[in-house]
């Protein structure tokens, strides 16, 4: 019979294996980022305390919390959906 530290220890490493497959999934990913400045090459757009540069016709300021969509959960394609009202 299994005891709670063999059962804690398979289902920590479980987790880690599911947490390890979802992180490389390759499927559209929206997070929330917060507009920390203003360029002339875009915004930069703070995401989980990662800054990343983004490009849109849109009109943002610093300040506002916008929608950033990562295409196919690759940071290098992102665009900015929109301002979270």
């Amino acid at each position: 019979m299994l005891n709670e530290e063999a059962i804690e220890i398979i289902l920590k490493a479980i987790e880690q294996t599911c947490a390890k497959f979802v992180d490389g999934a390759r499927f559209d990913v929206t997070k929330r980022g917060f507009v920390s400045e203003v360029t002339d090459g875009g915004y930069v757009v703070l995401i989980e305390g990662q800054s990343y540069l983004i490009r849109s016709p849109d009109n943002y300021a610093v300040g506002d919390t916008v929608r950033v969509l990562f295409e196919q959960n690759n940071p290098n394609n992102r665009s900015i959906l929109g301002k979270v009202t």
